[in-house]
């Protein structure tokens, strides 16, 4: 934590065995627009934001369920379906770019928590972008258990990738407090007991830690 805030853990809920259950994009890493896939373009009049267009896409949904293995087959999907226009080699450098840096609180925090609390994540991904946040940015090691899209077979806010999650835990729901930056998988979590509270990574997260008396 050199160079970070001093945090300390504290006691936590009044529960046995709390569990902090995060998601990745906008609270643990900062998540960059796929409006570099139109470079120099915007949607045409009577068409989807690239985003909407990202955040709908069937390719993207199979990508992150793991029917899709292969960065080369899913970008042919990709652009036959939302208009991609850069080339293979581009998108494969930019596509591994919508993941940024982590947050300046996020490693404090995960050192803070590591020490005292079982730390798991739940989040939306494909493999290469796992890989690079659990590997290349170093945070994979902070967590007892990883629940990813591509491995469960479901994307949040699929009920049912929360009931696995919830099952791979093994622990009642209301001993897990999970942090997630859209209201639509809260709310799915929140439907199983689990207390789910809308977040965003760095000041926003850490208030709600303190809060909840994990952080002091």
């Amino acid at each position: 934590m050199r160079g970070g805030p001093i945090l300390r853990p504290g006691p936590g809920p009044a529960v046995d065995h709390p569990v902090v259950l995060f998601d990745l994009g906008n609270i643990l890493v900062h998540l960059h627009n796929v409006d570099r896939f139109w470079p120099d373009q915007k949607p045409e009049p009577g068409t989807l934001p690239f985003a909407e267009r990202w955040g709908q896409s069937h390719a993207v949904h199979r990508l992150e369920t793991g029917r899709i293995s292969d960065l080369v087959e899913f970008y042919h999907q990709a652009r036959d379906e939302m208009g991609i226009t850069i080339d293979l080699a581009s998108f494969q450098a930019e596509y591994i770019k919508i993941i940024g840096e982590p947050f300046a609180l996020t490693r404090p925090i995960l050192e803070t928590l590591y020490s005292r609390f079982s730390l798991q994540l739940l989040s939306n991904t494909s493999v290469y972008h796992w890989e690079h946040c659990g590997k290349t940015l170093g945070l994979g090691h902070y967590f007892d258990q990883v629940f990813v899209s591509y491995e469960l077979g479901y994307m949040k806010p699929d009920p049912e990738a929360f009931r696995r999650t919830i099952h791979g835990i093994g622990q009642d729901p209301q001993t897990i407090y999970y942090f997630d930056d859209r209201p639509e998988n809260v709310e799915s979590a929140a439907k199983f007991g689990v207390n789910a509270f809308l977040s965003w990574g760095g000041e926003r997260l850490l208030n709600q830690l303190r809060q909840l008396g994990f952080v002091q």
